[in-house]
């Protein structure tokens, strides 16, 4: 019956309903009390003007009602699109620290033989060098 991922959409589509319904009924409600208060006051325009006002406050309140659910609707739309902004971000910037700390390399240890061995590629290098022959990591 109630889809959460579309809740927003769902509550502003049902906010045009909401509205339409109200003022249905305040005009329905206004038409009836209207005749009554004409028939009880013996005056076609008193009734008339005492429905057409209670009419005018239902459309007004069905405006207000429909205003607020519209509003609520988008913020809770607005708020899911915020938060799948922010997990792809987060998952974004995971990514990033992870490739970051792939690419710290340790530092080059040295052999017996004064020889070290680059960290990234294994490649076994004079130690007088700074940086890799293959890869170009820094061996210092």
């Amino acid at each position: 019956m109630f889809n959460f991922k579309d809740s927003g959409k769902q509550i502003l589509s049902y906010a045009r309903y909401v509205a339409i319904i109200i003022t249905i009924i305040t005009v329905i409600y206004g038409i009836i009390e209207g005749y009554g208060v004409g028939v009880d006051s013996g005056s076609f325009f008193s009734g008339f003007f005492y429905g057409a006002f209670i009419a005018f406050i239902g459309f007004c309140s069905a405006w207000v009602v429909g205003l607020f659910l519209s509003g609520f609707g988008e913020l809770i739309s607005n708020t899911q699109k915020l938060l799948t902004i922010a997990k792809n971000e987060q998952t974004v910037n995971q990514t990033i620290v992870n490739i970051l700390t792939s690419m710290q390399a340790s530092p080059a240890t040295q052999d017996n033989d004064g020889f070290v061995h680059c960290p990234k590629c294994n490649i076994k290098q004079s130690s007088d060098r700074n940086f890799c022959n293959k890869c170009g990591t820094d061996l210092k």
